[in-house]
């Protein structure tokens, strides 16, 4: 920029050196409020990263490749997959059927029963001919009361479940053979007149008599 043309010597050049500090100033405070015009940075909160409020965090769980969806999905699959798999009972069987947890065995499924054959105390007392594990001898029934029911002797047996009975019941049409205990030896049922088959309580060794 040119100076007016209206002072000569050491008076130009003084004018000329007010003019450049003037024209130095006036380009300095243009500068300053052009910066003070743009809007600052948040503040950081006390002990947290430095955050750019131009930098955008994506909301929790989303993913830009949508992998977020999947991951979704897939739980769902596992959840329903162990409701299915899930559960099973306290108790397993083994390959032949049987429980793990040891049990007394149950009473020896009941043979053949004619329902027209209606059987009393007193049709049992007596003598009969008893049979089982290939061995014959003889059993002696009373209605005289013993432990477990009514007194019973065996004769001419070897076996020591037939040698053991002691006493007999009756329950029903089931007839109870007993030790001296009272403890059930068999059971047997009236399958035709004059005969009873059953067998051993424990074992499940056919035992009959007849007469």
């Amino acid at each position: 920029m040119d100076l007016p043309n209206t002072a000569t010597g050491p008076r130009k050049a003084q004018m000329a050196a007010t003019w450049q500090i003037g024209v130095i100033a006036a380009m300095a405070l243009l500068a300053t409020a052009c910066s003070s015009s743009r809007p600052a940075a948040p503040y950081p909160e006390a002990g947290g990263p430095a955050t750019d409020p131009l930098t955008l965090t994506p909301a929790p769980g989303a993913r830009g490749d949508g992998e977020g969806d999947d991951d979704t999905i897939e739980t769902g699959r596992l959840d329903e997959k162990g409701d299915e798999e899930g559960t099973g009972t306290g108790t397993e069987s083994g390959a032949d059927g049987e429980t793990g947890t040891a049990s007394a065995p149950p009473p020896p499924a009941a043979p053949a029963v004619t329902a027209s054959l209606n059987v009393g105390k007193a049709d049992l007392a007596g003598g009969w001919t008893l049979e089982s594990g290939g061995e014959t001898c003889q059993l002696f029934m009373s209605l005289t009361s013993w432990s477990g029911g009514y007194r019973a002797t065996t004769k001419g047996c070897n076996l020591p479940h037939l040698v053991a009975i002691a006493s007999w019941n009756l329950n029903g049409k089931q007839v109870q053979l007993k030790n001296a205990k009272g403890e059930i030896l068999a059971y047997l049922y009236p399958t035709a007149a004059e005969r009873f088959t059953g067998s051993t309580h424990r074992g499940g060794t056919q035992v009959g008599f007849y007469r």
